[in-house]
């Protein structure tokens, strides 16, 4: 499937066509790992070529890993005025995570326009890697809907390249299949996953209180938690401010 999906995109670049493509695949389906090659590709073919992405934590990684090369990796926000000429290749990773608007609090952008639109202007063949399922602010809108209207509205010819073959969770489809049902994503397995517990706990309390325990039986314990909370920066001292609050618990 990646292959596929590396080699038609590939075509296009080559043949300096113009193209939309939409790479689809849940966690752990290998987007990324076609992006960079594909990025790496054009480079040494001597394309103009970017990797953009709205993750600050993905951008900062892949910055420390290129070194010399940290130039390539953007910012969807460095695209907001449209690229002359266009670049060959532009790889838009996580797009679930595309802005509705360019610019936004503090930007500099004079003329505003949906994000997307910008980043289809900005490259003969832009591909954006995204999951449907995924969101992580609340003013996120990528899908693969917004992304088809884009294109059309503006006559760029589209393609949709799926991935499924999972690299993570051992590779369990059962696993993944029945987490789906139960965020309502996917129906109901004939099966549940024969490695997995799910408990529902009745307040944060018992939840702490069950991690514990766990630790005093020497397994491993963690609590993680969203972006369903303000987070501070590290207090002068180091310590972490206890953003998470429920009740009396924090």
């Amino acid at each position: 499937e990646q292959r596929r999906a590396l080699e038609a995109i590939w075509k296009a670049v080559e043949e300096g066509k113009n193209l939309v493509a939409i790479v689809r695949g849940k966690p752990g389906t290998g987007k990324t790992v076609v992006a960079l090659p594909l990025l790496a590709r054009a480079l040494q073919r001597g394309k103009r070529a970017a990797y953009s992405i709205g993750s600050k934590a993905m951008n900062q990684v892949l910055r420390a890993k290129l070194g010399k090369s940290k130039h390539l990796i953007k910012y969807n926000l460095n695209f907001h005025n449209p690229q002359n000429p266009p670049l060959d290749l532009l790889v838009v990773d996580e797009a679930h995570r595309l802005r509705a608007m360019t610019g936004g609090f503090n930007s500099k952008v004079q003329e505003r326009q949906p994000e997307v639109d910008a980043l289809i202007k900005s490259a003969g063949v832009v591909v954006f890697f995204l999951d449907d399922h995924q969101s992580v602010r609340s003013d996120e809108v990528g899908s693969t809907a917004l992304i088809q209207k884009a294109a059309e509205k503006m006559g760029r010819s589209w393609r949709i390249f799926d991935l499924e073959a999972q690299f993570r969770c051992g590779g369990d489809t059962q696993y993944l299949e029945w987490v789906d049902w139960l965020l309502g994503y996917g129906p109901k397995p004939s099966t549940p996953p024969s490695s997995v517990r799910i408990r529902l706990v009745g307040s944060p309390e018992e939840l702490e209180a069950g991690m514990r325990k766990a630790l005093e039986e020497g397994k491993t314990a963690r609590i993680v938690a969203g972006f369903c909370w303000p987070w501070s920066d590290p207090m002068p001292d180091g310590s972490l401010v206890p953003d998470v609050k429920i009740g009396s618990w924090k």
